[in-house]
């Protein structure tokens, strides 16, 4: 916050000017310290709510399907494969 000193007016005795009231910023104290030793919201006392402690699941049986059907497979459909157009009359 800059001051400045000036003289009066008609020859009166200087003033400071420069100091605005309410210009200034509110001053909060310091952030609270971190505690890592706060318990309150550690989990390594309960089972499986640690990191990597998931597993499969429901998905630890599960086999894939052999027997997809391919989509894009046409032996099956008559007429549609290389070399079966009937030419001629």
């Amino acid at each position: 916050m800059p001051t400045y000193t000036v003289s009066g007016e008609k020859g009166e005795a200087s003033q400071e000017i420069g100091k605005v009231e309410g210009s200034s910023s509110l001053q909060f104290g310091s952030a609270p310290k971190k505690n890592y030793d706060n318990e309150i919201m550690r989990t390594k006392d309960i089972d499986g709510a640690q990191a990597s402690t998931k597993g499969l699941g429901i998905f630890a049986n599960t086999k894939r399907r052999e027997l997809i059907k391919n989509s894009l497979d046409n032996t099956d459909v008559l007429g549609a494969h290389v070399g079966s157009l009937k030419k001629g009359p």
